[in-house]
């Protein structure tokens, strides 16, 4: 009879692998990524691999979705003090910014990646997005509408505008290479002070 496995085992094994498959996809892409290329990684079996994911497909999405519940984890977490709402945006996105550099590789590979199994976590434009954190950001500008007088008449369309300035912000400062928290911060800033102006003269 086959014994089973403890669950604190399972998760250390998970965890193993999807070290495995990450390091795969930072130094060669997600086209390298297979069951065997993560068993010889993490230096397991083929079978102990395939215990765990189906085919590459469920690698895929295994480690698109670590990293970027990662990415998205640090953006959430709470903040030190209250603040109104544009501030808060401002707070949330030098965070996004911050651990999307410390992870560049990564974020790279993943962003920009076409593969329809990465766009439907990453993507901004559909409504069903697994990770994007759109719902979030569109939370923020409606208690901005209440509490500081935003004029926004689709903050869908406003939360995806301001979203995309903000990615594109972070691939050119990661392509810049030599990128310092000042200016994170200050770039950051810029936009979305600039975006809430023109939301706040809107009629």
């Amino acid at each position: 009879m086959r014994k089973k496995m403890k669950p604190d085992t399972i998760k250390q094994n998970e965890m193993k692998l999807l070290i495995a498959a990450k390091a795969i996809v930072e130094s060669t892409g997600f086209e390298a990524l297979s069951i065997r290329a993560v068993a010889q990684q993490a230096d397991v079996s083929i079978g102990t691999v395939y215990h765990y994911y189906d085919n590459k497909e469920s690698l895929v999405e295994a480690v698109v979705l670590s990293g970027y519940q990662s990415l998205m984890w640090e953006v959430k977490q709470p903040l030190v003090n209250e603040v109104a709402p544009s501030e808060e945006i401002i707070e949330r996105f030098i965070r996004y910014v911050k651990t999307a550099i410390s992870q560049k590789k990564y974020y790279q590979k993943v962003m920009l990646n076409p593969s329809p199994a990465i766009v439907k976590h990453t993507s901004i434009f559909k409504e069903n997005a697994i990770g994007s954190g759109i719902g979030s950001l569109e939370v923020l500008l409606q208690k901005a509408s209440y509490q500081e007088g935003f004029t926004i008449q689709d903050i869908g369309t406003q939360a995806r505008i301001l979203w995309l300035t903000i990615y594109g912000l972070t691939l050119r400062l990661i392509t810049e290479k030599k990128t310092t928290d000042e200016d994170i911060v200050d770039w950051v800033t810029v936009i979305c002070e600039t975006h809430f102006y023109k939301l706040k003269r809107s009629e």
